[in-house]
């Protein structure tokens, strides 16, 4: 087996980075253009419509709201373990957010998670995942049915 340098292992991880970045917008890219339900021309036209285009901002608001509190959450909750800046948790959330996108039910979320700390805390990061994400699910369904 051969070593590879620091530097070597440092530009093989960006490109690596960047391939899963590229394979992900592909695939969003061909779930939108690909699926019959959706009609991107549609979309696109509906855009450029002033009340659209104002719920559109809207929603974009509101997602990156959503991020910002799924960031605060990760934050909290990895703090039972080791504690973490926002900005990590930042990074970690949005990994494992695009590693989820390619994956049933977002399972990739829990692998990418656990991938940023140390091997053996990975089984409870796992578990406060699980638990934390089983809880959230549970509440979601309680405030749904009232």
């Amino acid at each position: 087996m051969f070593a590879l340098s620091h530097k070597s292992k440092k530009k093989l991880l960006l490109a690596l980075k960047l391939f899963i970045l590229a394979v992900t917008f592909w695939y969003v890219y061909l779930k939108l253009t690909q699926n019959k339900a959706i009609d991107f021309n549609y979309f696109s036209n509906r855009i450029s419509d002033n009340n659209v285009l104002f719920s559109f901002l809207g929603f974009i608001l509101l997602t990156i709201a959503n991020w910002f509190f799924e960031i605060l959450k990760w934050k909290t909750i990895v703090s039972e373990i080791q504690n973490i800046s926002f900005t990590t948790a930042l990074k970690q959330s949005l990994a494992s957010l695009t590693v989820s996108l390619a994956t049933p039910n977002r399972i990739g979320e829990y692998g990418a998670k656990a991938y940023f700390f140390e091997k053996e805390k990975r089984k409870n990061i796992v578990l406060l995942i699980f638990f934390h994400n089983s809880f959230q699910m549970a509440v979601t369904m309680l405030f749904g049915v009232l």
